[in-house]
């Protein structure tokens, strides 16, 4: 299984150094991540960036189909903390997706509903993914790029095809959808954008990097590789 991610502007600085420092804090642990790129011309406003994020499923099915084997995608602003077992991951599932604290799904939902947030913010995070490489996987992700033309973010496209089968309330649930077994992990453990970060978090997500507070603990992070 190759691990992969990749960049939309090679002229955003800023992007590519996290890239790197992703790519750093993996050879710390023995591990190399491919970096694909998708150029995306840059237009103001909020637009450009769910285009962006739309490619997302749009990259993993391109590197199934060329690499032919599995991969695992992770978002630039992540870093390794500890090696992933891979086998462990996939044991008896095609794919692995990271949930949200289950509970927090709950709270003030009577504010999310019948917003854009109502299922973006309540359930999976794609910033770290798990694929293996079968037609019921590609077929999932076809399915997935086709709802994404009516969706906000590619995010809430996964959630929308998983909700059909499963209300995602438990962790270590594997969900058959159409006989593509979809295993939910936790978010604590193998997607981390909680801080501080539990004992048991193998990839930290600094999903709001750009905050003061998310920045230094990132560079923090940084100074160690």
């Amino acid at each position: 299984m190759k691990i992969i991610s990749g960049f939309y502007n090679k002229n955003n600085k800023e992007y590519n150094l996290y890239l790197s420092n992703l790519q750093k804090s993996a050879q710390k642990l023995g591990m190399e991540v491919k970096i694909y790129s998708d150029e995306i011309k840059y237009e103001k406003g909020n637009d450009y960036w769910t285009k962006c994020v739309k490619s997302k499923p749009v990259f993993v099915l391109n590197a199934l189909n060329e690499l032919n084997e599995g991969v695992m995608w992770v978002d630039a602003d992540c870093l390794f903390i500890k090696k992933i077992d891979l086998d462990e991951v996939m044991k008896d599932c095609d794919i692995a997706l990271t949930l949200r604290d289950i509970e927090s799904r709950y709270k003030n939902v009577e504010q999310r509903i019948g917003t854009n947030s109502a299922v973006i913010d309540g359930y999976l995070n794609t910033g770290v993914m798990f694929f293996n490489c079968n037609d019921k996987v590609k077929e999932f992700l076809k399915k997935v790029i086709d709802l994404c033309s009516a969706c906000r973010w590619e995010q809430d496209a996964f959630n929308k095809r998983i909700l059909k089968y499963s209300k995602m309330e438990k962790y270590d649930e594997i969900i058959d959808v159409n006989g593509c077994k979809i295993k939910i992990l936790n978010c604590r453990e193998y997607n981390c954008f909680y801080f501080p970060p539990e004992d048991r978090a193998k990839i930290l997500h600094f999903k709001s990097i750009e905050t003061s507070t998310t920045k230094n603990i990132y560079n923090k992070y940084i100074e160690q590789l």
